[in-house]
């Protein structure tokens, strides 16, 4: 009687233990999830800053507000040409994978 009074003692002392840890387990992943939600509000505040700023640095942008103010801007609102897209004709590809033999 004594052996059994006291492995049920055992046991709910195990089960509760259990349960603590399995209730701090859920606490800790719902403060995880709260911090990660925070990490994301303030990355995409952080995107939308940088958006922002990319829009206000652009050179034409600059350069037409520059222009709007009295400043001599030069050529600088003149869209340039260049040669992206409009190379050469392009190499063609070698299909003989056996490398050239040296002094034939």
């Amino acid at each position: 009687m004594f052996k059994l009074l006291f492995m049920l003692l055992v046991f709910l002392g195990v089960g509760m233990a259990l349960l603590g840890l399995r209730q701090r387990r859920l606490e800790l992943q719902s403060d995880s999830v709260t911090i990660y939600d925070h990490i994301r509000e303030r990355q995409e505040a952080l995107l939308d800053q940088r958006a922002q700023i990319a829009r206000e640095t652009n050179p034409l942008t600059l350069a037409a507000l520059l222009q709007h103010k009295g400043v001599n801007t030069g050529a600088a609102l003149q869209l340039k040409d260049t040669s992206l897209g409009k190379g050469s004709e392009a190499q063609p590809v070698e299909t003989d994978l056996v490398a050239p033999v040296m002094g034939q």
